[in-house]
């Protein structure tokens, strides 16, 4: 488990990842996680879709890019470094990720359903 250090928003983040595995030595996605479900979303730098990991079980969202481009490569680079340093309870951490950053997996957040079946984000 990895905490913050800093005293604000500090936030519990589990690892998916046994200690002597450094989280990008997976370079393809295929390889550790399954597609398992419908895309979560789509935008001008990437798609998200839900994926299962393959040795844990777990449901978690993966994010790449929606296209090949030196632009949405940097913004990708940048959005993992960042994820995985930032810990803040407003924040999805970056659980995993390629070796050239062309994807990373954060904790899937679901929806809840407030009473009455209006549902929160």
């Amino acid at each position: 488990m990895t905490r913050s250090s800093s005293g604000v928003g500090s936030v519990s983040v589990p690892s998916i990842f046994p200690e002597e595995r450094e989280p990008w030595e997976n370079n393809t996605w295929g390889g550790a996680y399954a597609e398992d479900g419908e895309q979560l979303g789509a935008g001008g730098w990437g798609i998200v879709r839900r994926v299962r990991h393959l040795a844990s079980g777990d449901l978690l969202a993966l994010k790449e890019p929606s296209r090949d481009d030196e632009e949405v490569r940097a913004r990708f680079r940048r959005e993992v470094e960042v994820g995985r340093k930032v810990r803040h309870r407003n924040v999805m951490p970056v659980l995993d990720h390629g070796r050239d950053y062309d994807w990373f997996t954060m904790p899937l957040a679901e929806r809840r359903r407030r009473p009455g079946g209006a549902s929160t984000r």
